[in-house]
């Protein structure tokens, strides 16, 4: 079986739990792209990316299917539970995770980076998921009250 294949079948198989929440599905099959992907060294990513760019398409496009088909399911279903912000637009944040992937997990911005795939993924997942904003500053900011110094020029 094709490593993709495999992929697709771990996640299939996470998606079926029925006793599993949803944001421990989520936890999962993220982990699971996550881990598939740092396997990989920094050099065998750059071979792949420059000598074999139709396998770095098949990869991008792999990880793409997964989060578009799959983790939209997901974040829809953990808003229904409540585990995720009932306002959040799940077709925005899979664009926002795709672009994440496509634009940040790839061998030009792990050099630049000078960090592994797993920890690029991991800070990727920890902002993404748990913000980027100290609980302490969470409370005092607001889009609104940011919406408003930038056309006022004030500071909040």
């Amino acid at each position: 079986m094709v490593a993709a294949e495999r992929v697709r079948t771990r996640v299939q198989e996470i998606c079926d739990q029925p006793r599993s929440s949803t944001i421990y599905k989520l936890k999962a099959i993220l982990g699971l792209v996550g881990a598939q992907f740092a396997r990989l060294t920094p050099g065998t990513l750059e071979d792949i990316y420059r000598k074999a760019p139709q396998i770095w398409r098949t990869i991008e496009e792999n990880r793409s299917r997964i989060i578009h088909h799959q983790v939209e399911a997901m974040i829809q279903a953990a808003i229904r539970e409540g585990a995720i912000r009932k306002y959040i637009d799940p077709k925005l944040t899979v664009v926002i995770l795709l672009m994440i992937v496509k634009h940040v997990l790839n061998p030009e911005k792990l050099f630049v980076l000078s960090a592994s795939a797993k920890e690029v993924f991991e800070s990727v997942v920890k902002i993404t998921y748990q913000g980027l904003l100290a609980e302490s500053a969470r409370k005092s900011f607001s889009v609104e009250d940011t919406a408003a110094a930038v056309m006022g020029g004030r500071e909040g």
